[in-house]
């Protein structure tokens, strides 16, 4: 017999600068089920990835299993994180070859985002898998053990007409290239590979990022080539225009943080968080609810 999921209603919405939260980070509305080794329960702060990550299934499972359309959760949803009436297929051919499909992919010392970026790999190249730690995939990279998210490759073969997301983009004025191919839920999924990678003055790679080389990486290994500026530099910048119904993969920018002006951004990942390079905690996850955030907020910007 199907399980059918409880639906969870948020208690206490909140309002956040410019969009209706879906989910409150932190107001401790925790629901409890019997049937926890089958079932999920979302928590503050929780995503899908790191949900699959903890259960050891893949995002692109929970999607299926869960008739999800969107990667918006919201506390005390609950979610299906084992294969319906039977065993967890994500657990099987756990060796062999697989092909990249992010346009770069980390490959870390352990078996979590928390450990160290050792390398990459881009999209299209194959890698040969031998074993599997949850939802990572042990592969070997110049010699050396390496662990690379199983949500990012795929058992098919590469594909001939899309080794570079950016090969049938146009090039518009300015230096940047057109975004037909441009995915928000992709590059989402990308940025959050790097979290944890620490802040660096200047820095535009993954060895270290401050928030502007952030943006500039992020984009430009999704389908849109833009030149490196500064924050102020993208808050004008005519690729960007402004928006006053943001939606996740769309750019938040405050002002008058450590320069008057606009100072600082991020990406939002969903309605009430966005991923960004802080100079004090690097690559992270923060809530746009935050008194800090609220007062120093700007505006939100898309990419035409």
């Amino acid at each position: 017999m199907a399980h059918k999921l409880k639906k969870k209603k948020v208690v206490t919405p909140a309002k956040v600068v410019g969009l209706t939260t879906l989910a409150v980070v932190g107001s401790g509305l925790y629901a409890n089920t019997a049937e926890a080794s089958t079932i999920h329960t979302v928590r503050a702060g929780e995503f899908l990835q790191l949900i699959g990550q903890r259960h050891g299934v893949s995002v692109n499972q929970l999607r299926q299993w869960n008739n999800l359309r969107t990667d918006v959760l919201q506390i005390g949803q609950e979610l299906i994180v084992a294969q319906p009436g039977g065993a967890n297929t994500n657990q099987t051919a756990a060796t062999g070859t697989r092909t990249v499909t992010a346009s770069r992919l980390n490959v870390r010392s352990g078996a979590g985002t928390t450990h160290g970026v050792i390398g990459s790999i881009g999209r299209n190249q194959t890698v040969t898998v031998t074993g599997r730690t949850g939802n990572w995939y042990t592969i070997n990279h110049n010699g050396r053990t390496g662990f690379i998210s199983a949500d990012f490759v795929t058992e098919q073969a590469p594909s001939q007409n899309n080794t570079n997301v950016s090969n049938n983009n146009t090039t518009n004025a300015g230096g940047t290239t057109g975004t037909a191919n441009f995915n928000t839920q992709s590059m989402i999924s990308f940025a959050r590979q790097f979290v944890g990678v620490p802040y660096l003055w200047g820095g535009t790679t993954p060895s270290g990022f401050d928030c502007s080389g952030f943006i500039h990486f992020v984009l430009n290994n999704n389908g849109v080539s833009i030149g490196r500026t500064n924050v102020a530099g993208y808050w004008s910048h005519s690729r960007f225009q402004t928006v006053s119904n943001p939606q996740p993969g769309d750019f938040i920018f405050f002002q008058n943080t450590w320069r008057n002006g606009p100072s600082h951004m991020g990406i939002m990942i969903n309605n009430t968080q966005f991923i960004h390079a802080s100079s004090s905690r690097g690559v992270t996850i923060s809530d746009v609810n935050n008194t800090f955030w609220r007062q120093h907020f700007l505006g939100f910007r898309r990419i035409r």
